[in-house]
C-alpha cells in the first residue's frame, strides 16, 4: 500500500480521462468506478472530489446522467442514456453486469 505522500495529485483532467475511458468501455460510469480506477493508478482519489469534478465535467462535456438517489450514472451521449432509462430494473442489472464483466 502506498503512503499518502506518494500518491499522485488528482486533477479534473485526470478525472475526465478516466471517466471517458470507462464510458468508452462500459457505456456508463459512476464516481465510485472512476475513484477505483484512479486509485489503482495511484492517484489521491476521494469520492467527494471525484463527484464534484464529474458534475463539472458533465456540464462541460454535455454528458448525460441519471441519478437514483444512491449514485449517478454518467453517459457520453443521449442515445445511450435514453436506452438505459427505458430499461426495467432487471434489464438494467443484466446490461450493466454483462457490459462491465465482458472481455474487451
Amino acid at each position: 500500500m502506498l503512503q499518502t505522500n506518494h500518491l499522485k495529485p488528482l486533477t479534473k483532467e485526470v478525472v475526465r480521462t478516466a471517466a471517458r475511458r470507462l464510458m468508452e468501455r462500459n457505456y456508463t460510469t459512476t464516481a465510485i468506478e472512476v475513484k477505483n480506477l484512479l486509485r489503482s493508478q495511484h492517484y489521491w482519489a476521494i469520492h467527494p472530489t471525484i463527484s464534484d469534478f464529474l458534475d463539472e465535467l458533465a456540464e462541460e462535456e454535455n454528458w448525460y446522467f441519471i441519478s437514483n438517489n444512491y449514485q449517478r450514472n454518467y453517459f457520453k451521449n443521449e442515445i445511450t442514456a435514453n436506452y438505459y432509462i427505458n430499461m426495467s430494473q432487471e434489464e438494467m442489472d443484466y446490461f450493466l453486469f454483462n457490459i462491465k464483466y465482458s472481455v474487451n
